[in-house]
């Protein structure tokens, strides 16, 4: 069963059946069931407190014997413990595909990760570009001065005479 550790240090283990399933699509709406299972993994992506209620979900037995509460397990949730958790996950994910799927699943989720990673490095790549911080400093004082125009203040209308 895969594993993940909370801010806290407590292990918790990651597992899904139809049942579980049936209870995570009741009450926090993301379907693994349904035919396209990238649309779940879509919402989870796009939506942390959505993976932290599925996150709950798969371990409330867990922490109801453990005293946890799903508040205490959401404070407990973010940064590496909250992508070790969303890892837990996918890896459990597969092991619930059925053996004919698993590889193909498995391969999804390793390009999922590729991907990712390449989001990441493009991403990393964008922000060392030369003169960033300038292009970020004119396009914030634009926001910041009314009328202004890529950091320009705005003419003179010729209304207001000169001292």
């Amino acid at each position: 069963m895969p594993q993940f550790k909370d801010m806290k240090g407590r292990a918790w283990g990651v597992d899904l059946s139809i049942g579980l399933a049936s209870r995570i699509r009741q009450n926090t709406g993301v379907d693994f069931l349904a035919p396209e299972l990238g649309k779940a993994l879509r919402e989870l992506a796009a939506d942390p407190m959505k993976l932290v209620g599925v996150l709950w979900e798969c371990c409330a037995e867990q922490a109801e014997r453990s005293g946890v509460t799903p508040e205490d397990m959401g404070m407990s949730l973010g940064g590496d413990s909250l992508s070790d958790a969303s890892e837990a996950l996918m890896e459990a994910l597969v092991l619930f595909t059925r053996r004919p799927l698993r590889p193909a699943a498995k391969r999804a989720m390793e390009l999922g990760k590729e991907a990712e990673r390449l989001l990441m490095e493009r991403a990393g790549e964008r922000l060392a570009k030369p003169g960033l911080a300038v292009e970020l400093a004119d396009a914030l004082e634009a926001e910041l001065t009314p009328g202004a125009e890529s950091g320009k203040l705005p003419e003179s209308s010729g209304s207001t005479p000169d001292p």
